[in-house]
Parts: structure tokens; C-alpha cells; sequence
């Protein structure tokens, strides 16, 4: 039988300043990619109806800063505020290279990280009530998003100096760095060290985007790997800074995944991310946003003209149940076998093996009566007794 894991609370300096860590809900704990673009009315309403309850979206430096020295945030800001006044949270990603500053590369010089810096100490100025949590880059790890080639020293001083200014602006700004493209070994040997130093400062956790073809419960390897799987079953660096998974999905057209994998293991990425005690999840993505034969454009929920992936169906049955579940126990197997739970005594979600003769237990599905699309997660409610089984004793 799996050991029990139980979520530590503290959680270091400024940690759950803006509350970003605690959450009543498992949905709390859950959101979606969006593009600023998306923004809008009819997407807002979806994202809301799905159960989503923050977005992550990029907040360009291009964009904001048109020309140099000369800042507009307002279109940004209306769409942003949109979002809050739906009850959203935001994740904003300071990002990407700047046609003046960097000729669209990275900031890899004292004088662009300045440029950029600035422009990130305005974005905290214009943008502070509004963004819950700031994500510094994107896949600093990746070609693509840092050109010519990602360098984690580079990486490092950028980060550093952006967390000073933001936390000198604001003590309780709560930062996560650039998610990482996979479980990046070498990036994260030289990251992680630097980031349990600047963690003593305030707020920061790290991102990772943990790809792959396989199911969500494989990351726990890859973070035993790296070192990043604390023996409570806890997602964090040997510092105690938390992991935050930024962005994860699974797309159909990936090799060894298709519609009904994607349905299947989507829905359980977030309950992986609470049982490993991950502030916050970020699926990717709401819509398909290109053409279908790449396949980084196939991992929405729905297509571009808003029809429903068997994921989506899938999804809605998770999250209707999710709304209930809080996750005081938490039980992570090591290994390739073993039953992952998350919940309370009222109910819990039990999965991937089911829970066989436990009263209460119902399987959940994509949708009613769609058999052929199983997620493998199960529902116990009440859960009194599953939990006495594995040795905690409810009041």
C-alpha cells in the first residue's frame, strides 16, 4: 500500500502573501492557457463554465512597449480586467524579445536586461492589482523563446533582476520563473541553486512544463530524478521552493496520444499537480489555435469553431466533482503501480487503479454513456472509510 503523504503549510517568506498557494477547491488550483487576443466576453464565459479559475497569458514587451521608452497597457489592461471581474486570477508571462532593445532576441546584456526590467516595473505598476502572479519568460530552456540559444546563466541574472525591482515595488509580488520545456536536467542544475538563494527574498517558485506521451502520474520519476520530490510527496526543491506546472497538455496529434488518450489523461493532470501540492496548474490549451496537421495546434479542448474534443466531455465530468473535493490527504505512490488520492472525509478522487468493494465509489467518463472513453478516476464520497483503510482516522 502506498505511504500516506501529507501537505506541509509552511511555506517561507511571503509564500501565501496573495494567497496564492491555498485553495478551498481543487478548482482553485486549476487553469488554462489563453491568448490575450481571447480575451474576450465569449471566451471568458467558457473558461468559466469549463471551471477554470485563473488564466495564463502572455504579456508581450513588444506590444506593451511600442516605442521605446513610451508604455501602453490599456488594451491589455481592459481584457485583464475582464478576466478579474469574472473572479479570475492571472498568471501573466513578462516575455519575449523587443525589435529596439534585443532585435526580438533575448535580453542577454546589462543593458537589455535594464530595458527589460523597466518594462517589467511598469507592467508591476499598471498591472499590480490585476495579475495575481508573475511568470518571468517562457521555456528559457527552448531556441525558440530564448534566441540564439537558451543559456541559464543568462537566464539567472535576468530573473534576478527582475524579482529585485518587483519586489522592491511590491514585497508581497508573488513570481514564478519561465516554465522549462520538459524535465530539463542540466538547465535545472544550475537553476534550482540559484533560485533556493533568491527564494530567501520573497515569493518565487518554478515552473516546469512537463510534456510527454506517456501518462501524467510519469512525472513523478522525472522529479525523483532531478531531485525534485520532497519526501512528504510535496513538488519542491531541496530549499523548499514549490514547483508550479505553468503549462501541460496533451495533443492529439502527438505520437501515441490521439482523442481518447488526451481525454483520458488531461483531466488528470491537475489532480497529479494537487496530490504533489503544485500551487497551480495550467492546462493547455481552451481552443485549437492552427492547422491541424502540426501537432502543437491540436491540444485544445475544443476547435477553433468551438466544438467539444472527447477531452472536453471528459473535463466537465472531472470538474463538476472537483468543485467539492478539498485535498487535506494527499497519497503519492512511487513507482510505475500504485493508487493516487486526493480529498477529504467528505470525498475523495481516487485513481488510477479503482477503488474495487469501497462503498460510494462511482467511475467517472467522458459524458453519459461514453464507455469507450474512460478517465480512470473514481469518486468516493464519503470517504470515511477509504481513508480509515489507509490509516487516517477522520473525526
Amino acid at each position: 500500500m502506498p505511504k500516506l503523504r501529507l501537505p506541509e503549510l509552511s511555506l517561507g517568506p511571503n509564500a501565501e502573501s496573495r494567497d496564492v498557494s491555498s485553495a478551498a477547491s481543487l478548482l482553485d488550483r486549476i487553469g488554462i492557457n489563453v491568448a490575450v487576443k481571447e480575451l474576450n466576453s465569449s471566451t471568458l464565459d467558457l473558461i468559466t463554465r469549463h471551471g477554470f479559475r485563473w488564466i495564463r497569458t502572455d504579456l508581450s514587451w513588444q506590444a506593451a512597449e511600442p516605442s521605446a521608452g513610451g508604455f501602453d497597457f490599456e488594451g491589455l489592461r481592459r481584457g485583464l480586467r475582464a478576466a478579474s471581474d469574472r473572479g479570475l486570477k492571472v498568471l501573466g508571462i513578462l516575455d519575449y524579445g523587443h525589435p529596439f532593445y534585443t532585435k526580438m532576441l533575448a535580453p542577454r546584456g546589462a543593458v537589455e536586461r535594464r530595458a527589460f526590467v523597466r518594462f517589467c516595473t511598469e507592467a508591476g505598476r499598471q498591472l499590480d492589482t490585476i495579475v495575481a502572479a508573475w511568470e518571468v519568460w517562457n521555456e528559457p530552456n527552448h531556441p525558440k523563446f530564448w534566441p540564439p540559444a537558451p543559456d541559464a546563466g543568462e537566464f539567472i541574472a535576468l530573473l534576478s533582476e527582475v524579482a529585485a525591482a518587483l519586489w522592491k515595488q511590491s514585497a508581497d509580488a508573488s513570481l514564478v520563473t519561465g516554465g522549462l520545456s520538459t524535465i530539463d536536467d542540466r538547465f535545472l542544475s544550475a537553476l534550482v541553486p540559484a533560485l533556493d538563494s533568491l527564494a530567501k527574498h520573497g515569493s518565487l517558485g518554478l515552473g516546469l512544463h512537463p510534456y510527454r506521451n506517456t501518462p501524467p502520474e510519469s512525472v513523478v520519476s522525472d522529479l525523483e530524478r532531478v531531485g525534485l520530490l520532497r519526501e512528504d510527496g510535496r513538488a519542491a526543491t531541496p530549499g523548499g521552493v514549490r514547483v508550479w506546472l505553468t503549462e501541460w497538455g496533451y495533443c492529439r496529434g502527438t505520437r501515441g496520444v490521439g482523442p481518447l488518450h488526451q481525454a483520458e489523461w488531461v483531466p488528470r493532470i491537475p489532480l497529479v499537480g494537487a496530490a504533489l501540492d503544485v500551487p497551480l496548474t495550467v492546462l493547455y490549451t481552451l481552443r485549437d489555435n492552427g492547422p491541424q496537421d502540426v501537432a502543437a495546434y491540436t491540444c485544445g479542448f475544443l476547435s477553433a469553431h468551438d466544438e467539444p474534443y472527447p477531452v472536453d466531455d471528459a473535463w466537465t465530468a472531472v470538474s463538476d466533482v472537483a468543485e467539492s473535493i478539498t485535498s487535506p490527504f494527499r497519497v503519492v505512490p512511487r513507482g510505475v503501480d500504485g493508487t493516487w488520492t486526493i480529498g477529504s472525509c467528505d470525498s475523495a478522487l481516487v485513481w488510477p487503479a479503482a477503488p474495487t468493494g469501497v462503498s460510494g465509489s462511482k467511475a467517472l467518463t467522458c459524458g453519459q454513456g461514453m464507455s469507450t472513453c474512460p478517465t480512470g478516476i473514481w469518486v468516493v464520497k464519503p470517504a470515511t472509510a477509504y481513508w480509515a483503510r489507509l490509516g487516517v482516522q477522520c473525526p
